[in-house]
């Protein structure tokens, strides 16, 4: 796993990676935009973080981004990430 993840905001959410920061961080967890544009959203030390405790940030993120009218299958998402984990093992 790197060390740092680079997300583009899919479709009706481009753009508003600052909101979603805001959000998360009210949330109380920390995710942060880059200060050049385009405008993305980075998730950063994953490589010294366990399995267990990116698929909370994984999963938060998710939620994160449904509450803002994103449109897809967080289930499907956080299966595929097991399956990467269970293939890793």
């Amino acid at each position: 796993m790197t060390s740092l993840v680079v997300l583009n905001l899919p479709g009706k959410l481009a753009g508003k990676e600052k909101e979603l920061v805001q959000g998360a961080r009210a949330q109380g967890f920390g995710i942060w935009p880059t200060l050049s544009e385009p405008v993305q959203v980075r998730i950063g030390i994953l490589n010294q973080l366990s399995p267990e405790q990116i698929t909370e940030i994984a999963s938060r993120f998710a939620d994160a981004m449904l509450a803002m009218g994103a449109e897809f299958d967080k289930q499907q998402v956080m299966n595929q990430l097991k399956s990467y984990y269970a293939k890793a093992a």
